[in-house]
């Protein structure tokens, strides 16, 4: 007699291996997703620190806010957005006579937004870029454990 179609122990084995593969694959890909995202959103912080230099050179301080940077064409709308959440940046310019010396401030969220509601994560969604004269830095602000 021959038989047509599988067994039930065939389907189970088949479908344990599809679970365990599904297991191994999803944190992977979902893991690539968010360094791919956040790879991005430093990207564009880049632009817009470069705009932000450049804009200093043409007109001897930094911008109010991002919208002056897109407003004269030194950036896109785009550019100016977390790649996460599509809203714009958040930017504190450097204040006072020392201005030139100080840091400014670019993240995706304002600092006073809960770890949880981070695109990023905690400590993954700030970034401080320091000016110093001709020389600028990036530095991650990691935040403390309490």
């Amino acid at each position: 007699m021959q038989r047509e179609g599988f067994t039930l122990i065939e389907l189970l084995v088949v479908i344990a291996i599809m679970a365990i593969l599904m297991a191994i694959g999803v944190p992977v890909l979902s893991g690539a997703n968010e360094r791919a995202y956040r790879s991005q959103c430093e990207a564009r912080m880049q632009l817009v620190r470069l705009a932000c230099q450049e804009y200093a050179q043409d007109h001897g301080g930094y911008p109010e806010g991002l919208e002056e940077l897109v407003a004269k064409g030194y950036l896109e709308a785009e550019e100016v957005c977390c790649s996460r959440t599509g809203r714009s940046f958040f930017y504190l310019p450097p204040m006072g006579k020392e201005a030139r010396r100080l840091s400014y401030w670019l993240a995706c969220v304002p600092p006073e937004t809960p770890p949880g509601q981070r695109p990023h994560g905690a400590g993954e969604s700030f970034q401080v870029l320091t000016l110093r004269m001709e020389v600028m830095a990036v530095e991650k602000v990691e935040e403390r454990k309490r």
